[in-house]
């Protein structure tokens, strides 16, 4: 899409990653920078931190470099929608990458690459189901979560509360706990 875009010969990508530490995160930086080497496109991969104001600056610097397309995995959903918008009016194309931005944003991104969130939580669901299925037994269960600010997040608990309900095993959900961070070591603890 962005070669149907330009008259130039190289083409240019901002990636804005919401953050590097994450083995997903890895996974897209590696993948995404074989396929730009394999095309030949000038791909710029940015490090948002998971925090959302490092990510705007960086989105900013993306527009005033007019870069060809741009593709966000959001750090927090909800802090992209006048980001969107701003991207948008340059004429530069989005593309969403892992988790969709917040509704609002719908008009401004050109496309979405990801999964369905609320899916995530029937599947977590459906993973304890086949682990305790003969067990009897009632499950207790604790629920770490990612960031309040983020709609994937939103989504995959909305999705999992509800699975809970219709599971085929009695699952008690003692508690939900927020990470703040996208951290191992915090959600483990």
């Amino acid at each position: 899409g962005a070669y149907a875009e330009t008259d130039s010969e190289e083409i240019t990508i901002g990636f804005l990653f919401c953050g590097f530490d994450t083995p997903s995160a890895q996974a897209g930086v590696n993948a995404s920078k074989a396929r730009a080497d394999e095309l030949g496109v000038n791909l710029i991969q940015l490090d948002g931190e998971f925090n959302a104001q490092v990510q705007a600056d960086q989105a900013l610097q993306l527009i005033s470099m007019g870069v060809d397309a741009i593709i966000v995995n959001a750090a927090f959903t909800d802090a992209f929608t006048d980001l969107a918008r701003q991207i948008s009016e340059a004429g530069i194309p989005l593309l969403a990458w892992c988790q969709r931005l917040s509704p609002e944003t719908d008009e401004y991104v050109d496309c979405f690459v990801g999964v369905d969130d609320t899916l995530c939580g029937p599947w977590a669901i459906s993973a304890i189901e086949d682990a305790f299925a003969d067990s009897g037994e009632e499950i207790n269960v604790v629920e770490v979560r990612g960031a309040l600010g983020s709609l994937c997040y939103n989504n995959r608990h909305d999705g999992f509360v509800n699975a809970i309900e219709d599971s085929s095993v009695q699952i008690n959900l003692l508690e939900t706990q927020v990470a703040e961070s996208v951290n191992a070591d915090e959600g483990q603890t």
